[in-house]
């Protein structure tokens, strides 16, 4: 009983360890975009700027 009840924490606790791995990794890529579209963000109100 014992064993069983260590070997399912031992799986839970591998996928778990991937979630919280997978959630920072898209964390981290979600922050990269978000800088990259506010720089076209300033790019493009700059050009609206400068038209009007």
């Amino acid at each position: 009983m014992e064993e069983q009840i260590f070997n399912s924490m031992i799986q839970q606790g591998a996928f778990a360890a991937l979630f919280v791995w997978m959630l920072f990794t898209t964390q981290k890529k979600n922050e990269q975009r978000e800088e990259q579209y506010q720089k076209v963000i300033e790019k493009n109100q700059d050009v609206i700027t400068k038209q009007a």
